[in-house]
């Protein structure tokens, strides 16, 4: 994960609804979730928003390079 990319994210479209520590933890948790598959299973409602801010994180990576 490349700090930059997470904190730029964080500012722009989460800073006003979670905790910076949240939010790295649901990061985290839907890069986790990415990295095993589980977009093919069905998540919690947590799992769903980790998933959500892991495809944001990966779509503004990917926007960068």
């Amino acid at each position: 994960m490349e700090p930059e990319i997470a904190i730029k994210l964080y500012e722009l479209k989460y800073k006003a609804i979670l905790s910076f520590e949240r939010y790295h933890e649901l990061l985290q948790k839907g890069l986790d979730l990415i990295k095993e598959n589980g977009l093919r299973k069905k998540c919690n409602p947590i799992e769903q928003n980790a998933l959500e801010i892991g495809l944001d994180y990966i779509t503004e990576a990917m926007l960068q390079h």
